[in-house]
């Protein structure tokens, strides 16, 4: 074991009365780095969770399996539902009778939303549909729940600018217009809305362009609507149509002589 590690794991054992854990069950793709980057910020720490578990060498995690996830001290862990709460103030009352001599005491476990753990995981490896997937059905029982918002606002910020850089300029507005709904001011997603939000109706107008010239109405009125739909009173995009429904009615009369 590294010797940094094993400081770690030799003061876990010495404040083991102390020590707080976090059940976590293994989902496909966890590895002890992964699970020690989540918990830790500190994809080397996982020596810790392999011998606080036991493990045999280089093991392969197996899904439905749980692992103890020990809080090191002095190294806090990470993520706010994993975190020790904050002790409160209680009125006094009666003290319980004391449990057996020599009845070992109960570790206390915190057990992470499996949704809300799935979740952060898609973010971490950008799959940012699959992690507004999972914190949606999170939310729809936990509504307003801060750990949740909070991570709906980052996929729905990372999927944005993932659309715009992939020039998916529709797709990046309906992201952005999420978020800010959300949260107006959240990190520069007013400006980014802005930006996706005028490319997306220069695509559409020049598509639409394009297809009239090709002497296909129908498709260019399609664009030139989908442009409207982002600016209700885009003058350009209303005169096309006019003269556009024009084009098609006699393209209809042609056919029919």
């Amino acid at each position: 074991m590294d010797p940094f590690n094993r400081a770690a794991f030799q003061a876990l054992q010495n404040e083991a009365r102390d020590v707080e854990f976090v059940n976590h069950t293994v989902r496909q793709g966890d590895t002890l780095q992964s699970l020690a980057q989540r918990y830790y910020g500190d994809r080397s720490r996982s020596e810790v969770i392999w011998e606080t578990n036991q493990l045999p060498p280089n093991p392969r995690l197996v899904a439905g399996t749980m692992l103890k996830i020990p809080e090191i001290p002095g190294v806090p862990f990470i993520h706010p539902e994993a975190r020790r709460p904050a002790p409160a103030v209680a009125p006094p009352v009666a003290v319980a009778p004391s449990a057996p001599r020599g009845e070992p005491a109960r570790e206390e476990y915190t057990e992470v939303n499996p949704l809300l753990a799935e979740a952060r995981e898609a973010l971490e490896r950008r799959d940012y549909g699959e992690a507004l997937s999972d914190i949606d059905k999170f939310l729809a029982g936990n509504p307003g729940n801060r750990d949740g918002l909070t991570v709906k606002k980052q996929a729905l910020y990372w999927q944005g600018k993932a659309h715009l850089a992939g020039r998916r300029y529709e797709e990046s507005y309906r992201s952005l217009a999420q978020l800010v709904r959300l949260q107006p001011d959240y990190e520069d997603s007013a400006a980014l809305l802005k930006q996706a939000r005028a490319r997306a109706l220069e695509m559409h107008y020049r598509e639409g362009v394009r297809l009239y010239r090709e002497e296909k109405p129908a498709e260019a009125i399609t664009e030139w609507r989908a442009v409207l739909e982002l600016e209700p009173e885009h003058a350009s995009a209303r005169r096309n149509i006019d003269q556009a429904e024009r084009l098609l009615k006699a393209l209809e009369e042609r056919r029919k002589k």
